[in-house]
């Protein structure tokens, strides 16, 4: 049980590295984010990752955050629906 709770967690975990890579590379390549801004993202683990991809594209408007949405929900439709973005407080009312 120990070796398959292992198992599932590195997968999870690899699964989210690819999930916010792939952000990162879409939101540079529509110049949502800088160059710079992407390799300091990109060098932090875990959920700090996730959470500075995610405050850093906030504070550049609603625009921005949109891109983010399309982004996740192309590059993962599950975990996409599955957050339900338009609840949380740093994505409502940017529709």
């Amino acid at each position: 049980v120990a070796a398959q709770r292992g198992n599932a967690e590195y997968i999870e975990i690899s699964a989210d590295y690819v999930t916010v890579n792939q952000l990162l590379d879409r939101l540079y390549d529509q110049r949502v984010i800088s160059e710079e801004e992407k390799d300091v993202i990109r060098a932090q683990t875990g959920a700090d990752k996730a959470r500075q991809l995610i405050d850093g594209v906030h504070r550049k408007g609603p625009d921005a955050v949109s891109r983010l949405k399309t982004a996740l929900s192309e590059v993962d439709s599950f975990l996409f629906r599955n957050l339900n973005l338009t609840n949380h407080p740093q994505f409502s009312g940017m529709d």
